[in-house]
């Protein structure tokens, strides 16, 4: 069974904590599972998205989910996600449906998506201790707490109400009001989320310390578990044809 561990070792980290799965077998997995998909993003908003570098994360990292935005992680986080990404992406496309092939990309081709995604990745706060217990909460909630310093000439305000819809979008408790005062207080900009503005009509009030609805991540590896169970058998069946 050469082809055992390699499924239980993509069971393993589709499992862990990631914030992008794969369309398999047919299921698109962004839409049944959302609060682990990375949310739908504008093109433009990407840093020099007419650059080759911007369009690798279009070519690779779109096949199987929303491309993400180098700012969803760390640049110790993108490290580790390049790596087990291009790992699915082996495995997808050897096990995935060949009129709908995976395209891997070359050594040089992931050198460079990695170092574009390093060179504009989020910048984190190194000291939470010194922010208002709001922002660590919605705005660490899906990645790590920004610096507000090291964005200076950021959009605030648009990246406030953007951020919120992305918090519907992937299932996450909307955002208390009190909470959204101390966000924008501390970032000195005025209320901007979507409730307050009127998008996505209106968001239920909920307690800063609600928990994240992450009690069904392990009904996420359904799919990984059929899958490999399809691949045991397409590997038997090789086997008995063999002899």
């Amino acid at each position: 069974m050469r082809n055992a561990p390699l499924l239980i070792l993509v069971g393993l980290l589709v499992a862990a904590p990631a914030r992008a799965s794969h369309n398999w077998v047919g299921l698109d997995l962004c839409r049944t599972y959302p609060e682990r998909m990375p949310p739908e993003l504008d093109p433009k908003v990407l840093p020099y998205p007419d650059s080759p570098d911007a369009r690798l994360v279009g070519r690779y990292c779109s096949q199987c989910h929303y491309a993400p935005g180098p700012g969803h992680h760390t640049a110790a986080e993108w490290t580790e996600v390049v790596s087990r990404m291009d790992l699915l992406m082996g495995v997808t496309a050897r096990f995935s449906d060949p009129s709908r092939p995976i395209e891997q990309p070359s050594g040089d081709e992931r050198a460079a998506l990695l170092a574009y995604l390093e060179r504009h990745a989020l910048q984190p706060l190194t000291n939470l201790g010194e922010v208002p217990p709001a922002y660590r909460a919605l705005c660490g909630d899906c990645h790590a707490a920004p610096d507000p310093a090291a964005y200076a000439g950021a959009d605030w305000p648009a990246l406030l109400a953007r951020m919120d819809e992305h918090r519907i979008t992937m299932r996450r408790l909307p955002a208390h009001p009190l909470a959204q005062a101390q966000v924008t207080t501390y970032l000195g900009v005025g209320v901007a989320f979507a409730s307050d503005a009127g998008i996505g009509g209106r968001v239920p009030q909920v307690a800063l310390s609600d928990p994240q609805p992450y009690s069904n991540r392990w009904l996420a590896l359904g799919p990984v578990f059929g899958l490999a169970l399809l691949g045991l058998g397409r590997w038997w069946m090789s086997q008995r044809r063999r002899t």
